[in-house]
């Protein structure tokens, strides 16, 4: 899903403009996320009669998303319309690498188990508050990041974290369902039964290092910086990208750091270091790296490039 996303418009939208000025289309996931698409598309025309759509698209087993998604963007960018995008959290980065590579105006309807995106940018979880907020968003150019040119909407995570996702994935799918509860479950796990460390060298500016660690994740998402403790940083991230270093130990080693976690505290721990920066390279003696990309498994060759872009992609976000 994840690829090099060229930016064919240019993103001069005009920051301010509300869902009102605009047509949609919208696009609505039937196997992902929470919901009935057909209730969901009942609701929006409650709630938001005087919102203009030129197309509901209720995306059904036999559709290619990516395909539907490409087309719909693509013609948004041709007619000057809009796209409103519902589905879980694989949809909605789908919707933003097209986005971002045919600048259209973006709005969310965010349906998924965990939601980094929507949430980072202050929507609500709940179905019925994210069709109130509807009516107060405004068209804002937010950052986005990038690796290796590809874009991604909440984290990079090497080390653990993707043995953490594999484990996680086989286990779901092995019980048939998916919930966060579920989800958090199977990553516990895995935590404490993994102990391989990743080396890195890190490359910031003329500022070079070496990590050997846990865990590295690079994010600018701010509900994740906050699960770390670093409330501070999550306010003022915007354009710029978070480094943080996991490198416990010992079994309690990481007792500890759980326990510190369940209470928003990791940023006072010993084995958790964290620093921002606006661009970083990472060296890997190995030609290709593990990577958790934005919960999805991928190989990524190194050297690994990560920067952040301000004002790349036009989204509209509830204000007041």
């Amino acid at each position: 899903m994840h690829e090099t996303v060229a930016i064919t418009g240019d993103n001069r939208q005009h920051n301010g403009q509300t869902p009102a000025d605009y047509d949609f289309y919208v696009i609505l996931n039937r196997s992902s996320g929470a919901g009935d698409p057909n209730e969901l598309v009942q609701r929006m025309r409650d709630h938001h009669p005087e919102l203009r759509v030129t197309e509901f698209k209720v995306i059904c087993r036999d559709d290619d998303l990516e395909q539907v998604m490409a087309d719909r963007f693509r013609r948004a960018r041709e007619e000057g319309r809009a796209v409103l995008v519902g589905g879980g959290d694989g949809t909605i980065n789908l919707a933003v690498k097209n986005a971002l590579k045919y600048q259209v105006p973006l709005a969310l309807l965010a349906q998924g188990t965990f939601n980094l995106f929507a949430r980072h940018h202050g929507l609500s979880e709940d179905l019925r508050e994210q069709l109130q907020q509807l009516s107060r968003c405004k068209l804002q150019q937010v950052a986005v990041c990038f690796i290796n040119g590809m874009p991604f909407t909440a984290s990079a995570n090497f080390g653990i974290y993707p043995a953490v996702i594999r484990d996680r994935e086989r286990y779901m799918d092995s019980v048939g369902t998916r919930n966060r509860v579920l989800a958090s479950l199977a990553g516990l796990i895995s935590f404490f039964k993994y102990w391989r460390r990743i080396r890195l060298l890190v490359r910031a500016g003329d500022r070079s290092f070496r990590v050997r660690a846990l865990m590295v994740m690079v994010t600018q998402n701010r509900p994740q910086l906050r699960q770390f403790g670093f409330e501070q940083s999550a306010q003022h991230i915007d354009g710029r990208l978070a480094l943080i270093v996991v490198k416990p130990l010992r079994w309690l080693d990481k007792l500890r750091l759980l326990l510190k976690g369940s209470f928003g505290r990791l940023k006072r721990d010993r084995d958790v270091q964290m620093r921002l920066y606006h661009q970083l390279t990472l060296h890997s003696s190995s030609d290709t790296v593990n990577c958790a990309l934005d919960g999805e498994l991928m190989s990524i060759r190194s050297p690994i490039t990560l920067e952040a872009k301000a004002n790349a992609l036009p989204v509209f976000i509830p204000r007041g």
